[in-house]
């Protein structure tokens, strides 16, 4: 009876976990689209946050920051994605946080094609590669000053 009414205790949970999700999914494609012009801090603020957090906090964070960066990339003209780009370079992440990013932005495009615009999809994920490849040279070059 223990093991059952665990069982469905976690089934509850993660039912609950998943709804609030999408609620967070929604609430964060409104708030991308009303962010205008201040979407690049709030990007910055929220990839911060995704770096700080675990869990829960770490989910969320990656979910709004994800559909800010989908929605800029899909407005933005190109002068403006050059400067959300060294800006997102000032924020001096470690390869392994743009990896986890860009991995999650591939898996939950993978799991929602339909709620994803695929160009700026890729203009986001060839944003995150560029970031990456920043920060893999800012490594070798900190292990090189090292030795």
């Amino acid at each position: 009876m223990e093991v059952d009414l665990r069982n469905n205790i976690n089934t509850r949970i993660e039912s609950l976990r998943l709804t609030m999700s999408m609620e967070a999914l929604d609430i964060a494609t409104v708030a991308a689209h009303a962010a205008g012009a201040d979407m690049e801090d709030g990007v910055c603020l929220l990839l911060q946050d995704f770096r700080k957090f675990d869990g829960a906090g770490k989910e969320y964070a990656f979910v709004y920051a994800f559909r800010y960066l989908e929605a800029l990339m899909k407005i933005a003209s190109p002068d403006r994605i050059e400067a959300l780009g060294r800006e997102l370079s000032y924020l001096d992440f470690p390869v392994t946080v743009w990896d986890d990013f860009y991995h999650r932005v591939a898996d939950f495009c993978r799991g929602n094609p339909s709620n994803v615009d695929s160009h700026s999809i890729v203009r986001l994920q060839q944003q995150i590669l560029k970031l990456q490849q920043q920060a893999l040279e800012c490594q070798t070059l900190n292990n090189d000053n090292l030795s």
